[in-house]
């Protein structure tokens, strides 16, 4: 009996665990970075890691296909996949924002306010008032806010990268063309 094909949606979502696994890890290795400065290389291999990661997902999903899929498939398979682990990677940093870690938020920023003070020019003083009278307001913005921007920028940055890992899997290509059946090699 031959299993049915999944949709473009459903092999993103199921990539999108995995992808939404390795943005969580990511993003914890980011936010931990300040307490253990040593994560902070273990996160810049992990971003220098994105393009490979998802092009493996779509060049699986390119042969699975019989190198038949178009670069629009991909692209929204791309895109699926940045969607759903973005909803994974935005759940994992709001949890931890506002469970973890409820003061991480206001500690950074006062961190940022001390590193501009310590700098002494006019803009920069200039700029870490700002960010004291945004700090005294209470005007932060929330774990869920936080979550929701990562899961915009994650879908618009995903978007555009699958847009380049796309077109460099269909000009890749190491199986029959897809015109051709399996016998007609």
């Amino acid at each position: 009996m031959q299993q049915r094909p999944k949709s473009i949606y459903s092999r993103g979502a199921h990539d999108g665990l995995y992808m939404g696994c390795y943005l969580s890890l990511l993003m914890i290795a980011i936010g931990a970075s300040m307490v253990v400065p040593l994560l902070s290389l273990a996160a810049i291999a992990g971003v220098i890691g994105v393009p490979f990661v998802i092009y493996r997902f779509l060049k699986r999903s390119y042969a699975n296909d019989g190198y038949r899929s178009t670069f629009a498939a991909l692209w929204v398979h791309g895109i699926c996949i940045f969607f759903f682990g973005g909803l994974l990677m935005a759940l994992t940093v709001y949890l931890t924002l506002r469970f973890g870690a409820p003061g991480y938020v206001a500690e950074q920023t006062a961190n940022v306010i001390a590193a501009y003070r310590e700098i002494g020019s006019a803009q920069a003083t200039e700029f870490a008032d700002l960010l004291q009278a945004v700090l005294d307001a209470g005007a932060l913005p929330t774990p869920a806010e936080i979550a929701v921007e990562l899961v915009w920028m994650g879908v618009f940055s995903g978007s555009l990268l699958s847009i380049l890992v796309a077109l460099i899997v269909r000009s890749r290509r190491s199986g029959p063309p897809p015109y051709m059946g399996a016998g007609e090699v």
